[in-house]
């Protein structure tokens, strides 16, 4: 919840899992809320890390979501960027064809074994 008692729209966070870093997002991704993720990403990626972005908690991501991933994925180049999704979040990354730069995994520890 927010000081104004309305709930947050994301919540962003990171932790180490097998010495990979892992920015997680819970909610909604869009043009209010992506400032979060671009921040916290910015900040893993700032240290040379390759992380995995585990998005299997969000419900939507909105255009500025898939533009902040695609930034993060020119980033890390040559390596691909790794990815929990969600069928909510699968579903525009597949439409758009961003998952041609994108490692796509169902599970967590999918993702980090890739």
């Amino acid at each position: 919840m927010t000081e104004s008692g309305m709930p947050r729209l994301l919540t962003v966070s990171r932790a180490s899992a097998n010495g990979t870093a892992v920015v997680s997002a819970v909610g909604e991704i869009d043009i209010t809320s992506v400032a979060q993720l671009r921040e916290v990403l910015g900040e893993v990626l700032a240290a040379a890390e390759a992380p995995v972005i585990d998005l299997s908690g969000v419900r939507f991501i909105g255009s500025v979501g898939l533009n902040v991933l695609l930034e993060a994925a020119e980033k890390i180049s040559p390596k691909r960027l790794r990815l929990v999704v969600s069928p909510q979040v699968r579903r525009p990354i597949e439409i758009t064809g961003l998952h041609e730069l994108l490692l796509l995994s169902d599970t967590l520890d999918e993702a980090l074994a890739r």
